[in-house]
Order: C-alpha cells, then structure tokens, then sequence
C-alpha cells in the first residue's frame, strides 16, 4: 500500500493546483508542490536508509519555518509516526518525552541541535540525529549518528513505497499529565483523513485558498494547517515568530500574502482585538476565521464581528484526543450582549457528543454534565499507559445503536434544546492557558522537587483584564533562597507557558481541617495582595 494519508493528500492536491504553485510558505523560502514531493521523498528515504521502519517513532524539533512541514510529511512517508517536540521544551522534559516514544531518530536543525543532544543523553538512549539546513562542521563532522542535509539532497526523490494501513499511528502528541509525566495521545492516519476530509468541505477550502499557520507544529492545531492545505492544493502561509508576539506584524503579514482562512487560538484573537490591531479596511482577503483551543470572551468575538460584517466566524471544539475539531458552530449573526454564551455547537460528520452524568448516563437537555466524545476522531489511547487509556476512554451507544469508542474530555457542558453545546469549564484541576492545555499537579511536582522548597501549590487567577487568567505560585520556601530564584528554577524543567506569572512566598501555606492545602482561600489570595491567608 502507498503512503495512506500523505500520498493521498500530495496526489488530490497536485491534481488541484499546478506542480509549481506553493504549496508552504515562511517568511523567508516558499515550496511548490513538486519540490515539496521532491523534498519529503528525499527525507523519507534518508530516514529509511538511517534504520527507519514502519511503527518506529520519528521525533522533530525545529525552527518555525516551511521544515517542520517536511519533517512531517518525510517522516509518515518513511512509514513512521512523527513526535512533534516545541524547540523551547527544557532537555529534561524533552528527555521524558524520548524516554516514552523511544524515537529511532531526531530531526532537528542548527538552532535546536544543542537542546535535542542534551536531552538524548539525559534519555539515555541510542537515537539517530538528522540535521536540516546545516553543514558539517568541526567533531560533529565526523559522528556517524548524525545525518546532514547534503547527504539527504544527494538521494534519490522518487515515492517511496509504504505499507502502512489507516489503524497506524500517524503522530504521537505529547501534553501535560496529571501525573506529572507528558503523555502520548495516539493519533492514527484514519483519525487524521477522517477530520481533514469534514473540515475541508465545513470550511470550504479550495485550491486558491490561502491559509494561514498560527499554532506551534507541538500542538494538535497544526493538523488543520498542515493537512488541509495539502489535500485541497491550497497554500499554507507559517506565520514567523515575531507575528504571534506583535499583532499588528501578524495582521501585515495576513495582508502581504492575502491570506483567506484563519484557524487560531482565541487568546491570540482577543488580544489583536485588545491591542486595536483590527480595523475595518484591514486584510480584504481574509473570508472564515475559526477559533478554537479555549474560550473567546464574547466582548472580542462582537468587536471582531462589529469590525468584520463580512467575514465567516466559527466557534471550534475538539480535545488532543478526539482529532482537531469535534463540535463546530457557525455564528450566523453578532452577539446581542457580551455575557451571551459562544455554544461550542453541533458534532462533526461521523462524530457523538453527549453529555453524562457521574454515572456516565446521559442527562437531559439544560442540565450540565461531562462532555463526551465518540467517533471516528477518538484516539486509541496514550502511548505506553493502559491504565490511563481505561479510564479516559470508554464504549458508547451511537445514535444508530452501534458501539462507539469515546473519550471523556473533563470538560463541562450543557446541551441546549436546539441541539447545540454550551462549553461550561473544566470538572478537574487542567486548565488551558493560550490554548495550552496544562495540569497544574504538574507545576507543583516540579516545584516540589526543589530542595529549598518547602511546599507549593498552583492556582488559575482571573487578572484585571477577567478573560485572559494566569498561572499564580504559593511557595513556602526553607529561607535559603527567595522567591525571584522560584520562576528561574522552573524555566529549567518547563516549558514557558507552564510557568506561573507571580510567585507568591508565604510562611506556611494554609490548609484544610483534613490536612489538604486550602485552595480555595489561596484564590482569594491571588485576588488581591492585602488579602490574608
């Protein structure tokens, strides 16, 4: 069998749009759909002649640029599943993550080398490293585990055959665990083609489509980017770095490549509304914005409306679990209030959503419970945890009265009368921050870790501006150090975003009557500073 997914989408895409039309964009390079062929042939071919086989695991941290792309693309055709790993992850928790997937090869490049290296030797394991867009240089010249780009351009680029089947796991994506450790979602081919198949006829894209890359290519985001471009013959235009910090630079780069069609995180839409970087003349081109990932205060998607009359704005929903987009509303017109509640919307084709009760009962309409999601974007389970996997994952009745697999998302909702979900939070101690999902148990294990950390607890706090909550610390520490070494500790071990903004030091952290930190009390601490604990 040829490449299940990504043959597929090269060939329908190619058939849409001539071989010379870009296919992935950045800032600086631009890849027809021939040379993308030619490029991932070449990588997939360099992967197999590394040791590469069908059901390994193929790791890649890069640079945002068109290679992320490639990497992709390479790595399923060399009939591995590729781990996306963000460049800015600490080599200790990129470690854990090797340690789990146990990739055969890393894909990197010059900016990330460093980093990847470090946290093979923390893994400990014997991985293969492949280096894009560098040449050999000094002692690295001459180590015989890593390939360099010349020796992936002398290859031949002709396909590859590959005898992957659509249950194969396509990417394993690793987020934020209650137990402290990263686990591995398993998404499979079929999980894949089964999404971009719905989202390109919801979303109407076609091959003169433009569509814009915003989300890191660690986050599920990225399958929309990636793969629905690709099977349309559309471009994909990959935001640079600078963009997603400025938003007017995001807004002139949306312009300078008259990009059609947005999916983004809704943090990064509400704060261009909150910085005045829309205004009604801004980015003609732009037709469908589709936010997802967390909740878009209702006052910014109005401002954006109110801005935009002409543009089609979707409400999107969809766990790391159950494949990109689950549930999807269309806004017909503007919220007539700030405080109206964005439903989350309908399933997608081929897709349940019920809602449960703590008996995993369905409840009636207007009542809240767990959101459940069943269908054909239901993940297998995490990578190397069955126990993890039972207790997420059950069996569901369809409406057809067929058998179903589902996921338990942890999410809260209520289904309106009309059919429609309302997203109402989370039923556990996981929140999302700038569409992160994070667990804070996972903060605290760090922050415990600490020898001169004595105890520490993590709490989400609403910040002036109510809509855009942030992470706040209570540490009670052992007197030796002070509370500004707290956030330098925690860059070594986490990611950015899974770091608290404030680190609040306390003498002793307050507690329940049954020895369980207080937790409640230290939210209305993180409220105010004159508040006692």
């Amino acid at each position: 069998m040829s490449h299940f997914l990504v043959q597929r989408y090269l060939e329908e895409g190619a058939a849409r749009a001539a071989q010379e039309r870009p296919a992935v964009v950045d800032s600086n390079a631009m890849l027809s759909y021939a040379e993308l062929a030619r490029a991932t042939n070449r990588l997939a071919r360099g992967l197999r002649e590394a040791g590469i086989r069908g059901g390994d695991r193929v790791a890649f941290c890069l640079e945002r640029s068109t290679r992320p792309v490639v990497a992709v693309l390479g790595i399923l055709k060399s009939g591995a599943a590729y781990v996306p790993v963000h460049r800015k992850t600490p080599p200790e928790r990129m470690a854990a993550v090797f340690k789990d997937c146990a990739p055969c090869a890393v894909v990197c490049d010059s900016a990330t080398l460093a980093h990847v290296r470090s946290a093979i030797a923390l893994s400990g394991g014997a991985v293969r490293i492949v280096l894009l867009g560098a040449s050999p240089a000094g002692a690295l010249a001459a180590d015989p585990d890593v390939v360099f780009q010349r020796d992936i351009d002398a290859l031949d680029d002709a396909p590859l055959d590959c005898d992957r089947v659509a249950s194969s796991p396509a990417y394993l994506l690793y987020t934020s665990g209650s137990t402290g450790h990263p686990k591995g979602v398993i998404v499979t081919h079929q999980n894949i083609r089964d999404y971009i198949d719905w989202a390109a006829r919801e979303f109407a894209v076609g091959a003169e489509d433009r569509v814009l890359g915003t989300a890191p290519f660690s986050f599920d985001m990225s399958t929309f980017d990636i793969f629905c471009p690709l099977k349309c013959g559309a471009a994909l235009y990959i935001a640079p770095e600078a963009a997603l910090v400025f938003p007017v630079e995001l807004v002139r780069f949306m312009e300078r490549h008259r990009v059609t069609i947005w999916k983004g995180v809704s943090s990064l839409l509400m704060y261009m509304a909150r910085t005045g970087a829309i205004g009604p003349a801004r980015v003609p081109s732009l037709r469908t914005v589709i936010f997802a990932g967390e909740v878009l205060p209702t006052k910014y998607l109005m401002e954006w409306m109110r801005t935009f009359p002409d543009k089609t704005f979707y409400n999107a929903y969809g766990p790391t679990e159950t494949t990109g987009v689950s549930a999807c509303y269309r806004i017909p017109v503007m919220p007539d209030k700030p405080d109206d509640p964005i439903p989350i919307g309908k399933p997608r084709d081929r897709t349940t959503l019920l809602v449960l009760d703590e008996k995993r009962m369905p409840v009636p309409a207007g009542q809240p419970g767990e959101i459940c999601i069943g269908g054909a974007g239901v993940s297998p389970g995490y990578w190397n945890d069955e126990d993890l996997s039972r207790r997420a994952f059950c069996e569901i009745t369809a409406g057809d009265g067929a058998p179903q697999r589902a996921f338990m998302t942890g999410d809260l909702g209520v289904l309106r009368a009309d059919g429609h979900c309302l997203y109402l939070g989370r039923t556990d101690a996981q929140v999302k921050i700038m569409g992160y999902r994070i667990e804070l148990g996972d903060i605290e294990r760090v922050l415990s870790s600490v020898g001169w950390v004595r105890d520490a607890a993590v709490v989400v706090r609403p910040t002036e501006h109510a809509e855009m909550p942030e992470l706040v610390a209570f540490v009670e520490l052992d007197g030796t150090r002070a509370g500004d070494d707290v956030a330098a500790e925690l860059a070594a071990h986490l990611p950015p975003y899974m770091i608290p903004r404030r680190v609040v030091t306390l003498p002793r952290l307050p507690r329940t009557d049954r020895g369980k930190i207080d937790r409640q009390l230290l939210m209305k601490r993180g409220l105010g500073d004159d508040a006692e604990c």
